[in-house]
């Protein structure tokens, strides 16, 4: 029995969950695949794409993978120093979740002069509130009946991170 095999097995899965970078894009056919991934608009009964269109408060971040993109994320600057992010991992990428979560904060952190990362789920996604409190956010509070899901009104958990605060997968 090959002794090496284990271990080789383990940096074949690390390789499997790296992403090569994360950088702004402005590319909204790149955006536009990732939000139509069968997986996203299934999970959320539409595709949250929302359209393109330039705006100052909007920006998407891409994370790449051998020169593909394999996630985004929406980040809505709502204050100078509050940004609101949402993540779109398809469900070919799924694995890569965590990292590029962690690699999205990174950015914001230090590209961005911004003290507090805000999200929000939706109630009937009790494995991403978990996700994102693993992530080091923080629970806020509920906010009632502020998000639709299949024509009936769901609840919004909202979460958010200081700067200095720890973060990464726990």
């Amino acid at each position: 029995m090959d002794q090496h095999k284990p271990d080789r097995q383990r940096h074949e899965r690390m390789d499997q969950q790296r992403i090569d970078r994360v950088e702004p894009c402005n590319n909204p056919d790149v955006i536009r695949a990732l939000y139509d991934d069968p997986f996203v608009q299934d999970r959320y009964g539409q595709s949250n794409y929302y359209g393109f269109h330039p705006d100052p408060d909007r920006f998407y971040l891409v994370g790449y993978k051998d020169g593909k993109p394999v996630a985004c994320t929406l980040c809505i600057i709502k204050t100078w120093f509050d940004i609101e992010v949402h993540l779109c991992v398809p469900e070919t990428n799924k694995t890569l979740g965590p990292i590029f979560a962690k690699m999205t904060l990174d950015w914001l952190f230090a590209n961005a002069p911004v003290t507090r990362i805000s999200t929000s789920v939706v109630g009937v996604f009790p494995q991403v509130r978990n996700f994102v409190k693993r992530l080091g956010f923080t629970e806020e509070g509920t906010a009632r009946g502020a998000a639709y899901r299949d024509s009936a009104p769901v609840d919004l958990w909202c979460f958010s991170l200081l700067r200095g605060e720890p973060y990464g997968r726990r």
